[in-house]
């Protein structure tokens, strides 16, 4: 969507006036960058689509890190991301299991 799609739903009254419309305009033009920005930064983050230092962070954001999937040797970024989506399942598993019992 563009700018002047968002622009358009304001009420007549307001879009005759310049420098509201202006102001308006370069805020969602700014909004409308940001949502670009966070939609790449959720994609780079993504366990499908992460690799090496991303990999590891966001391992490190689910309290994980490579020295627990082995004796302290390297793991394989593709076998690191199997742990990772096998601690995830086992997290949601154990949180319905809570759920369920309480």
């Amino acid at each position: 969507m563009e700018s002047g799609d968002y622009i358009a739903l304001f009420p007549g009254s307001t879009r005759e006036k310049a420098r509201f419309m202006a102001l308006a305009e370069a805020l969602l033009l700014q909004v409308m960058g940001l949502q670009v920005v966070v939609g790449q930064i959720n994609g780079a983050f993504a366990p499908e689509s992460a690799l090496g230092n991303q990999l590891d962070a966001l391992a490190a954001s689910l309290d994980l890190s490579r020295l627990d999937t082995s004796d302290g040797a390297a793991v394989a970024d593709a076998d690191f991301r199997d742990f990772i989506r096998k601690k995830l399942i086992q997290q949601r598993s154990s949180k319905e299991q809570a759920r369920w019992t309480t």
